[in-house]
């Protein structure tokens, strides 16, 4: 866990951050800042913090009946977010540089005139960007006292609806705090997985309401302190110009035991999507052994021509419907950036790969191996011959006071050293919870065989390592999970 000096350090190194990109930080930012920051201690010091996910979807039902709001303006409807610009939360969430958006961009976004206030605060859907599988929504929030405390809504409720009245499935993440501008407080929220009975749904032209109860905070022991009562209702139908490429692919595969036909691939700008059949259905329960066996089959891997991956194993946003002999399932991965076909090298799905971009070429890559660890990992061979791969057998593990193997790969250049990463196998399994309550710097992989797998990151000490190491860190580490693999 980190100690009360890493923590107020932790207040100092936003700030520097913030200065040399050039941000002037306003004083509330940095209460902000500090809040949080004397919260976490409390919560160390009362044991009673709340459980923060790696994967903070919840899979939602139909939503509850809906709270009439009090004050209701504007009528749904859509201006041109070219000539208003995209909004910066936008932005950082899908990776999007400055500049103005691409017309693909362009034709994904929309600013729904809709905004309801109640108790003198108002809520406003800023603006949307989605295509016919996902959305993400901007809400503003307008005269909200000034509180270091990030701010939260107590309730949420979800509908999503079709012309013919039909309430459709989906996963939600948020409404999430993102950001505040004197009396502006921007919020997020990410919807996908849009279904009805487990049958996909095209996003496009559906009805969306959100109505939203009391705004408060959470206090150290995560108590809900309501700062504004009211409901607020926001209603607008969800539209997008996003193009879907589909690419035929009618191949039989083996899903965990069961047999199907991989019928294609769909490709949006935020997601890919594997359409299959089942053919014949595997048993209704598995032991991990069988499990472990056979669980690479059910993956979905999106090599792009950077180099990098997409593996379901580790994306936030999954979404599936297994089906069955009579109806089509599907897995679909959602993209934290905006993607084209002729940026997709390959798709990987049943132990299958189909190519889609034959003429890229990739960076050959050579594989890490460890055997006090049981793993591998495939970096690019510049940047292999980097490492030396340090190992150490069944020590304890301070923080999870358990036996542990863990390999450390120690990257050294022009004389500099720098630990890229470091894999944990300690004995026990533990949820991405738990791992995160017992060291919040490692992040949870897998958990096999009596053993939970964890990496912990190296970070740039000084100008040295930021010299040698910073673009590699970049570009290869920070996507180095897809390419980790447990040896069986």
């Amino acid at each position: 866990m980190r100690d009360l000096e890493n923590m107020l350090q932790g207040l100092g190194e936003k700030n520097k951050k913030a200065e040399q990109e050039g941000i002037t930080m306003t004083d509330l930012e940095k209460k902000r800042i500090f809040a949080q920051t004397m919260t976490k201690i409390e919560q160390e010091k009362v044991n009673e913090n709340r459980d923060k996910k790696n994967r903070r979807w919840r899979t939602a039902g139909k939503a509850a009946a809906a709270v009439t709001a009090v004050v209701l303006v504007g009528i749904g409807g859509t201006k041109a977010a070219a000539a208003l610009g995209l909004d910066d939360s936008i932005r950082s969430f899908f990776h999007i540089e400055a500049g103005v958006p691409s017309q693909k961009i362009e034709k994904m976004v929309s600013t729904p005139e809709e905004s309801t206030t109640n108790n003198g605060v108002s809520v406003s859907t800023s603006q949307v960007i989605g295509d016919t599988t996902r959305f993400y929504a901007v809400l503003k929030v307008k005269n909200l006292p000034e509180k270091p405390e990030e701010y939260e809504f107590q309730t949420t409720e979800l509908a999503v609806k079709g012309d013919d009245g039909a309430t459709y499935d989906y996963t939600v993440d948020g409404p999430n705090m993102a950001g505040g501008d004197g009396k502006t407080t921007t919020f997020n929220v990410l919807v996908s997985g849009i279904n009805k009975q487990g049958v996909d749904v095209n996003l496009n032209g559906k009805s969306v309401a959100f109505t939203l109860k009391n705004i408060g905070y959470r206090d150290a022991k995560g108590k809900f302190k309501v700062v504004k009562k009211g409901n607020w209702k926001l209603d607008w139908t969800f539209k997008t110009e996003a193009d879907v490429t589909t690419k035929e692919v009618n191949k039989n595969i083996s899903l965990l035991d069961a047999k199907a036909t991989w019928k294609d691939i769909r490709i949006s700008p935020l997601s890919v999507t594997v359409d299959f059949q089942i053919t014949k259905s595997g048993k209704a329960h598995m032991s991990f052994k069988e499990w472990n066996k056979l669980e690479k089959t059910q993956r979905v891997v999106v090599q792009f021509a950077d180099g990098t991956r997409e593996d379901s194993r580790f994306c936030d946003d999954v979404n599936e419907e297994w089906g069955d002999e009579k109806t089509s399932g599907y897995r679909r991965i959602g993209f934290r950036k905006v993607i084209e076909p002729k940026d997709i090298v390959s798709v990987t799905f049943g132990d299958q790969t189909v190519v889609l971009n034959p003429n890229v070429k990739l960076e050959q890559r050579t594989k890490l191996r460890s055997k006090a660890a049981n793993c591998t990992v495939a970096l690019p061979q510049n940047v292999a011959k980097l490492i030396t791969v340090k190992e150490k057998k069944n020590v304890k593990n301070a923080d999870f006071k358990k036996k542990e193997s863990y390999a450390m790969f120690m990257a050294k250049k022009n004389g500099v050293k720098m630990p890229f990463f470091t894999i944990h196998k300690i004995k026990g399994e533990y949820s991405p919870e738990q791992v995160e309550k017992k060291n919040d710097t490692m992040t949870y992989i897998d958990s096999r065989d009596g053993d939970t797998y964890t990496i912990e990151y190296g970070e740039i000490m000084d100008e040295k390592q930021a010299k040698e190491f910073k673009d590699i860190l970049n570009t290869y580490i920070s996507n180095v999970l897809p390419y980790f693999e447990i040896i069986r």
